[in-house]
């Protein structure tokens, strides 16, 4: 069992992130067993999950199916050496992670016609900065201890 951040949601898969920088996709097939339910009704972006890591045909699969609230999840790594884990199922992140724009709308110019506009979006992605020596270990190790490490010999 491991925890990961929801990074994005579309009607029938989300992407997770088991560590930063590690995008995992998710199908709806394996968020509920409801083929009804679309991935948007039932995660949001920035939520903390639980998820299970599975292996199909060599490949590494995540599913929230049968997940277990009182299982222990294997601890996320730390950002920085001797830091708190970088997921915490307590920990409020709808506001850390959201995707707003730091900059004011942009007035409307005069002279345009009406019904047709150019939307223009500003954005600027925040970057948790993190040593390169840490963080590398930090994601094998816990990359390890949750099932999709390297293969031992």
């Amino acid at each position: 069992m491991a925890l990961a951040r929801v990074k994005a949601v579309c009607p029938r898969h989300a992407t997770v992130q088991l560590w930063p920088g590690s995008d995992f996709p998710i199908g709806v097939e394996h968020i509920s067993f409801n083929d009804l339910d679309s991935a948007e009704d039932l995660l949001t972006e920035g939520e903390v999950v639980r998820v299970r890591v599975l292996y199909h045909n060599g490949a590494v699969v995540l599913s929230m199916l049968d997940v277990d609230d009182d299982e222990p999840a294997v601890p996320t790594p730390p950002l920085l050496r001797g830091g708190p884990p970088w997921l915490d199922l307590e920990r409020p992140y709808a506001s850390i992670f959201a995707n707003r724009s730091p900059f004011p709308p942009q007035p409307r110019k005069p002279g345009r016609r009406r019904g047709i506009r150019t939307l223009r979006r500003r954005t600027c992605t925040a970057r948790i900065p993190t040593h390169p020596c840490c963080a590398a270990d930090s994601a094998a190790n816990y990359a390890d201890a949750v099932g999709i490490g390297p293969p031992h010999h």
